[in-house]
């Protein structure tokens, strides 16, 4: 029995007349352009750092669309941001492009092929195309694939037994999945044909990803948003609640600019602007600024984008270099709060916009402050030692 799938047009018209007639080439690029309002990656607000990354992803797209049924195969990518830049919203855009079948899989929530069929043969009975057993596949498979997506989210968690040994070959020639039932004695294998499927891989570790996931599919390095993009991506996100009445009424942009300053990574501005807008709504005779202060003060959020917590923690590192595991002593939470959210930005470049990195790991010293760090002591009229305790300064006398 033929694998059902969704047909988006027929390149044989003689085969079935009530399709319409295939779009042209021209068609087909005009349907993923920048200018055209009705394509799905038109809602990704990117800076000026990521319109290359934004012409891979059109690529990608008009190579899918031109075929009569969007097969995605060979049009895996790995994308790489920091935390709350919108990988997976640039996915989930990618994937409404194609509207073909998407499987979403989280960090170690699979790990084994027979997981991977399995989300797959659920998302397949979900969008009318349930898999069908065949018994004369060329190449001895059981199911064929209907064209779709695997999204790999928090991908560096893949287990590395599954990444290495079952994934792999997946992804490379013939692309034939070997999956093994669980629930038979003894346990019965067979092959899943994967040809048109894509692979994508998303996460925030690019080096925790194994290398050899890494090098099968071209990468996308997601860079961070400035705070301008963050006011409109804010605003955009905001108008979107708006007509879904999930806030009642929206942000102008002027407050949303106010907001990003506030918060420099997308997702967290956004959920500050959604309290912001919930405060005006109780208190109606607060203005924006108003609203934008109440609720940053609740947050322990200065302008200048840090918290409480992170800058308990600069003034500790201004009196003294400390060890890592010490930190949850002035910032007065657990070490893997430390490890996993509050070091990671502090560690952080210049992409926030903010300056950085405001502490940086020495050796034999443990986690010192930088001058980018005194800058923001200073600014808020906190005492410190100076430069001699900067990792700057430790880092040029081990040069000497």
């Amino acid at each position: 029995m033929d694998q059902l799938q969704k047909v988006f047009w027929n390149c044989d018209s003689t085969r079935d007349s009530s399709l319409p007639r295939p779009p042209t080439v021209s068609e087909v690029r005009v349907a993923v352009s920048p200018n055209n309002e009705a394509c799905p990656l038109n809602k990704i607000i990117v800076c000026p750092e990521n319109e290359g990354n934004m012409r891979e992803l059109r690529t990608r797209a008009f190579t899918a669309c031109k075929r009569y049924n969007h097969s995605p195969r060979f049009c895996d990518f790995s994308i790489f941001a920091e935390s709350g830049q919108g990988k997976s919203f640039v996915v989930e855009q990618f994937a409404k492009t194609l509207d073909i079948p998407t499987v979403t899989i989280r960090g170690k929530s699979v790990t084994d092929t027979w997981g991977i069929f399995s989300e797959m043969r659920k998302v397949c009975e979900m969008r009318g195309t349930p898999l069908e057993r065949q018994e004369n596949h060329s190449k001895g498979a059981i199911y064929t694939m209907p064209p779709m997506l695997v999204f790999w989210d928090e991908a560096h968690r893949i287990p590395k037994g599954l990444a290495e040994g079952e994934l792999l070959p997946v992804m490379e020639g013939d692309r034939l999945m070997s999956i093994t039932e669980p629930r038979t004695n003894p346990p019965h294998s067979m092959l899943v044909d994967c040809l048109d499927v894509a692979w994508i891989f998303a996460t925030t570790e690019k080096g925790k990803l194994f290398h050899a996931l890494r090098t099968r599919s071209p990468q996308i390095e997601w860079q961070s948003s400035p705070p301008d993009v963050v006011a409109r991506i804010v605003k955009q996100k905001l108008d979107d609640y708006d007509r879904e009445g999930v806030v009642p009424f929206t942000m102008p942009i002027e407050a949303c600019e106010v907001v990003a300053e506030y918060y420099r990574v997308p997702r967290e501005a956004r959920d500050f602007a959604v309290a912001v807008v919930l405060r005006k709504d109780m208190i109606s005779s607060y203005t924006w600024n108003d609203a934008i202060q109440a609720v940053a003060s609740d947050k322990g959020v200065g302008v200048d984008g840090f918290t409480d917590q992170e800058i308990d923690i600069l003034t500790a590192l201004g009196q003294r270099p400390m060890a890592q595991g010490r930190l949850s002593i002035p910032g007065r939470c657990q070490k893997e709060e430390i490890d996993d959210i509050i070091l990671p930005r502090l560690l952080r470049n210049d992409s926030l916009g903010r300056g950085g990195p405001f502490a940086v790991p020495i050796s034999g010293k443990g986690i010192c402050l930088t001058e980018a760090a005194l800058v923001v002591l200073d600014g808020r009229n906190i005492p410190h030692k100076g430069e001699k305790i900067t990792a700057e300064y430790f880092e040029t006398r081990s040069r000497r």
